[in-house]
């Protein structure tokens, strides 16, 4: 599944980039929050990492509750948890800001 949704967030169109980041977003956020296998939390963060890569400004009304729960993760995760959050908060912090 989550092939699917990386592929997704590369290939659609800017217009689409709005309702997939509307329907991805907060499912993604509550994986983090209830999954407790790190490994499989990890995947989520990277798949998160990669819609935020790509789906840039999209996310954006969705950047806050992403913040709350990566350090909410960044403070029990694991090694690989916590460089995938690193990772899904740099690109956040790179998005231009919409208006």
């Amino acid at each position: 599944m989550a092939n699917v949704l990386i592929s997704t967030c590369q290939i659609i169109a800017s217009s689409g980039k709005n309702s997939l980041a509307e329907r991805t977003a907060p499912v993604l956020t509550r994986s983090i929050q209830v999954i407790t296998d790190s490994i499989i939390r990890a995947a989520c963060i990277q798949v998160l990492f990669l819609a935020v890569y790509h789906l840039k400004s999209a996310i954006h009304p969705h950047a806050s509750d992403l913040l709350i729960q990566s350090v909410k993760a960044l403070q029990k995760g694991a090694q690989k948890v916590l460089k995938c959050l690193l990772e899904c908060l740099y690109c956040l912090l790179l998005c231009p800001p919409t208006r």
